[in-house]
């Protein structure tokens, strides 16, 4: 959605500097004042706070008149955000004498004339909170008066940024001591761990069909369980205990979540001939059970490790947010031709909540008791859950539609072809076909696969991660103890003492010396 901006002129004030004139419902509306447009400097003055703020985002510019009082202080903030209606007026401003300087200052972006869907992208690379101090948004009340629906569709966009990113960070903060030892002690015991770029652009003949443990895998299983061997699995860990109790093989696991509880996905499975795909924070005790590859991700120690070593492990840190986005970048990195995707349902499908067999399904049913039945339990945890929230008539979390927003950003981002949505019953994927398993079979799985043999052949031409080369490289650089207090610091969010330091010093002694 862009707003027709064409039926405007410039004028020039009575004051001398121009001003914009719009026509809409056959009125001739001004963005700023036909007479004295420069008065408007006073008009957001006090809305300026760089001492507190030091990401600005301004909706609505025009000629920049009401940013006048950022001329002495723009240098204090790190990013300044502006975004306009009208395209290329920066190009105007540029020739304002009194607003030009705006144009000129290297720490001020224009996005102007843009479409929704770009302002996503573009807003979501450039807003960052792990490094900001705090965001301002000014609004400038008449370019919303005469685009009201363009600008709230971006304050929503930005407040759907904020709430995702805000999330992220405050994980960040409560586990950050959780990521930190367990990857310290991953790279200390790490034995059958393969890189995840050993299996990059390696798929391009097969068809994959990712799962999660929504409702609607209910549905499906049976088909599943009959034609597996005609298209490669890649499963959400939570999905597992369902797909073992059909005794269908998943290929690959992605476990990726640093709590140790996650390890009740894996109680009573087998999984000796699956590769787990593992996050360089996911719990030791994977490291030390399975055959996996692994990922990095964004964590500070992570991505120091990738300077150590760049390009050589890889990640499938899709950045949605949710496993189930991991799960498509992973198929989509590995070149599946085809790609199905299976109990991603964002919502409570007939008020369901996981899938059976699952260990959160079976957490409900060990609730159950001759005076409230196990529905009874899932009403009221999908109500108080939902809040009473609906999207297309079914209950659902807003953090269900923040993931699903974020998948679709991303496959629409990364140009994924032939994927394709296998649910009929949870709130669809805008920008995928709906297509239900049979079909999808027909159509893209004509031959059985030998996947062991496949994946047993892959394994064999890539070398493990060297773990001792890692720890090497790592204790010539953190001997250094002012580098490794501000990693420290950053890892944990600045929620760090002597305590902490001690215990995570204590931890990297194992590292070879």
């Amino acid at each position: 959605m862009i707003p027709n901006s064409n039926n405007y002129s410039i004028e020039e004030s009575k004051e001398g500097f121009p001003t914009i004139a719009f026509v809409k419902d056959g009125k001739k509306i001004y963005l700023h004042s036909k007479f004295f447009p420069s008065r408007e400097e006073k008009t957001l003055k006090d809305k300026f706070n760089p001492d507190k703020f030091d990401t600005l985002l301004v909706l609505g510019v025009g000629f920049g008149y009401h940013l006048l009082p950022l001329l002495n202080i723009y240098h204090k903030y790190k990013k300044i955000i502006i975004l306009d209606a009208l395209k290329n007026i920066e190009e105007h401003i540029k020739k304002n004498p009194l607003t030009g300087f705006l144009y000129q200052c290297e720490n001020i972006i224009f996005i102007s004339g843009k479409s929704i869907n770009n302002i996503k992208y573009s807003l979501s690379e450039l807003i960052d909170l792990d490094v900001s101090r705090g965001l301002n948004v000014i609004e400038h009340p008449p370019s919303f008066r005469i685009f009201t629906d363009y600008y709230s569709e971006i304050k929503k966009i930005i407040e759907r940024i904020i709430t995702k990113k805000a999330g992220n960070k405050a994980t960040k903060k409560a586990f950050g001591m959780l990521f930190l030892k367990n990857i310290i002690k991953n790279i200390n015991i790490q034995k059958n761990i393969y890189p995840i770029s050993s299996f990059f652009n390696k798929m391009n003949n097969y068809p994959a069909i990712v799962i999660a443990s929504g409702p609607s895998l209910d549905n499906y299983i049976d088909t599943i369980q009959k034609y597996q061997n005609k298209f490669f699995i890649i499963s959400a860990d939570s999905a597992l205990p369902v797909l073992c109790k059909y005794k269908i093989k998943t290929d690959f696991i992605l476990s990726i979540d640093p709590q140790p509880f996650i390890f009740e996905h894996f109680i009573g499975t087998d999984v000796s001939s699956s590769i787990l795909i593992l996050s360089i924070s996911s719990p030791p005790i994977l490291f030390l059970k399975f055959t996996g590859l692994l990922s990095l991700n964004t964590h500070p120690f992570s991505q120091l490790i990738n300077a150590l070593f760049p390009s050589l492990i890889g990640s499938i840190d899709s950045k949605t947010g949710t496993v189930a986005g991991d799960a498509i970048n992973t198929a989509h990195l590995f070149g599946f031709n085809t790609i199905g995707l299976i109990g991603l349902d964002f919502s409570f499908p007939k008020y369901s909540i996981y899938a059976k067999g699952t260990a959160y399904y079976k957490r409900f049913i060990n609730l159950h008791n001759r005076f409230t039945p196990v529905e009874t339990f899932f009403l009221n945890y999908i109500m108080q859950s939902s809040k009473g929230n609906k999207y297309q008539n079914l209950f659902t979390r807003k953090t269900f539609i923040n993931y699903k927003e974020s998948i679709e950003e991303f496959i629409k981002k990364n140009t994924i072809k032939k994927i394709y949505n296998i649910n009929n019953i949870g709130v669809p994927i805008n920008l995928i076909d709906i297509i239900n398993l049979d079909e999808f079979i027909v159509n893209y799985c004509n031959t059985e696969i030998n996947k062991s043999e496949i994946i047993k052949k892959l394994l064999s031409v890539n070398k493990k991660i060297d773990s001792e080369t890692l720890q090497n490289n790592l204790n010539d650089i953190l001997k250094n103890n002012e580098f490794l207090n501000e990693l420290l610091k950053t890892s944990l969010e600045n929620d760090i003492n002597k305590n902490k330091i001690k215990r995570i010093k204590t931890l990297l002694s194992g590292f070879s010396s």
